[in-house]
C-alpha cells in the first residue's frame, strides 16, 4: 500500500525564516542600544570632566553603532520582503493558483556541496525545476547534497508557482508530496530490528 507524505510545505519554512529575521532585528536593536548607552556615558563623563572611560573605545563604539544600524535596516528590508512574499505565496497556495506535476524524479544536474555552479536541476513529468541552496527563497531549495528529498527515482507530486518566464528556476516549489511505500518501510524496520 502506498501513501503520499508531505515532506515540504511553504508555510513551515517561511515561519522559520521570518522568525529568524525577527530575532536578528532584536539582536541588532540590542547592539544599537548598548552602543548608544556607552556613547551617552562618554558624553556625560566628558561634560562632568571625569576621565572614567577609555577613549579608544569611542571609535570602536561608533563603528559598531554604524554597523548595527546598517544591519538593522538590511534585516528590516529583508523581513518586509519575506513577509510580502509570504503573503503573496500563501494567497496563491490557498486559492490554488499553483500548478502541479506528478511523476518520477529525474535528476539532470546536482549542485555540489561547494556550490559555485548551477543548482540541482530535476525533471518531473516534463516540468523542469532548478534550485540552489544559497538562494533566498521561501520555496523549496534543499539540494540533494544537503539531504534534499527530490532524488533520482523518487515518486513526487510537486505544487509549484510559475513566476514569469518558462525558465526552470522560475518554478517556485510550494509543496512536495512523496510516495511512500508502506510495505517497504515495514520490511526496512523489521530488518533494522533484526540486526540489533
Amino acid at each position: 500500500m502506498s501513501d503520499w507524505i508531505t515532506t515540504f510545505i511553504l508555510t513551515d519554512k517561511s515561519q522559520i525564516i521570518i522568525n529568524e529575521l525577527q530575532r536578528d532585528l532584536k539582536s541588532d536593536a540590542v547592539v544599537i542600544v548598548i552602543c548608544i548607552t556607552y556613547l551617552l556615558y562618554v558624553v556625560v563623563a566628558k561634560i562632568r570632566k571625569k576621565d572614567y572611560f577609555d577613549r579608544k573605545l569611542v571609535p570602536i563604539s561608533l563603528l559598531i553603532l554604524a554597523l548595527g544600524v546598517s544591519w538593522l535596516f538590511q534585516d528590516y528590508k529583508a523581513l518586509q520582503y519575506f513577509q510580502n512574499e509570504y503573503t503573496k505565496l500563501v494567497n496563491i497556495y490557498e486559492n490554488q493558483g499553483y500548478k502541479t506535476t506528478e511523476g518520477v524524479v529525474r535528476v539532470q544536474h546536482m549542485e555540489p556541496v561547494t556550490g559555485h555552479t548551477a543548482g540541482d536541476i530535476i525533471l518531473v513529468n516534463s516540468v523542469m525545476f532548478e534550485f540552489r541552496c544559497a538562494s533566498g527563497t521561501l520555496g523549496y531549495n534543499e539540494i540533494i547534497a544537503f539531504g534534499g528529498v527530490l532524488t533520482e527515482g523518487a515518486m513526487a507530486k510537486i505544487y509549484y508557482y510559475q513566476s514569469g518566464t518558462e525558465f526552470p528556476d522560475q518554478n517556485l516549489i510550494l509543496r512536495i508530496d512523496l510516495m511512500e511505500n508502506k510495505s517497504s518501510i515495514d520490511k526496512e524496520s523489521t530488518f533494522l530490528e533484526c540486526t540489533k
